[in-house]
């Protein structure tokens, strides 16, 4: 995928959304939206027009949980993909977390071991979606 990705971020943590926002710019990628909850995520992904979403599975379901820094990883990742996919269903999806047990996303890609997400996402093919 060249860069110029369209980039859709579903995170709870501000901090990580900012840093990757600043690592996609640099790659020439564009976020084009962001979501840090599931019910955050259905509102803001209709009608979003995106080539790759980023996933964390470690983000709460409701505004509520959010405000008081609840994450709760059983299902979240998976519950956000179909969500994604629901409204953008050619986008790429990839797991962006460290958690080893995920079972969603095209890709994974873990923050922890110091990759560059730009890069990654630059490197990907153009039509990678089954």
């Amino acid at each position: 995928m060249a860069p110029h990705a369209k980039i859709f971020i579903f995170d709870d943590s501000r901090e990580s959304v900012e840093t990757v926002t600043r690592i996609l710019a640099n790659a020439g990628h564009r976020v084009v939206g962001t979501a840090n909850y599931i019910d955050d995520l259905k509102t803001h992904v209709r009608g979003a027009s995106f080539d790759v979403a980023l996933i964390d599975n470690q983000a709460p379901w409701t505004r509520k949980e959010f405000d008081r820094g609840e994450a709760d990883p059983k299902g979240v990742g998976r519950i956000a993909e179909k969500i994604i996919l629901g409204s953008q269903p050619d986008a790429v999806t990839i797991a962006f977390t460290s958690t080893e047990s995920h079972n969603y996303g095209d890709y994974h890609f873990d923050p922890a071991n110091g990759g560059d997400i730009g890069s990654f996402i630059s490197s990907l093919p153009k039509r990678a979606r089954r």
